[in-house]
């Protein structure tokens, strides 16, 4: 009876693949239309409309396109990363001015155009500098760059995270100090 059952099941499985065979693929029409124009940088999401046409939707656009900048624009800061400058704040003001940066770009983020952005508390300073033309800034990067500038510099240490990818860096230093 075992033969019998393994028999079968052998003869049916080699039905199936007989019937499966090879597929033309020229005349296999694809589940969704190729778009009437080439897409823009970003995410989509595709479906079929009820009419049997393409929907290409686009849900996330990226924020910014990147450009050739100069090097000199990092000629203080060439460094990916932290770089300390060497000075002391004082760590009640600069971890106000952190927080007033951190609060100002959320969790959703804060966009700002322009060469920098500065939070003043006391005898501290929080700043962003932008070298692409447009940022948007979240506190949980923020956060980590802050972090990496306790780490490196000292938590009463004033310093500068370059994060060159994004065009843009995070710091803190004394009131009056140079920035970007």
């Amino acid at each position: 009876m075992v033969h019998y059952v393994s028999l079968l099941v052998s003869i049916i499985a080699a039905s199936g693949l007989a019937a499966a065979g090879p597929v033309d693929t020229r005349t296999v029409k694809p589940r969704y239309a190729a778009p009437s124009a080439p897409l823009a940088d970003g995410t989509y999401i595709v479906s079929n409309r009820e009419d049997g046409s393409t929907a290409w939707q686009l849900i996330d656009a990226p924020k910014s396109s990147p450009r050739d900048l100069p090097a000199s624009l990092f000629t203080k800061r060439d460094s990916e990363g932290p770089n300390c400058r060497g000075r002391t704040v004082n760590v009640n003001d600069k971890n106000a001015a952190q927080q007033q940066l951190l609060d100002l770009c959320g969790g959703a983020g804060f966009t700002w155009s322009g060469k920098s952005i500065v939070k003043a508390s006391g005898s501290a300073i929080a700043y962003g500098c932008d070298y692409g033309g447009s940022q948007t800034c979240h506190s949980g990067d923020l956060s980590g760059f802050f972090g990496a500038l306790d780490s490196s510099c000292g938590v009463d240490g004033a310093g500068y995270y370059a994060k060159h990818e994004w065009k843009v860096g995070y710091g803190r230093d004394v009131n009056g100090a140079g920035i970007c």
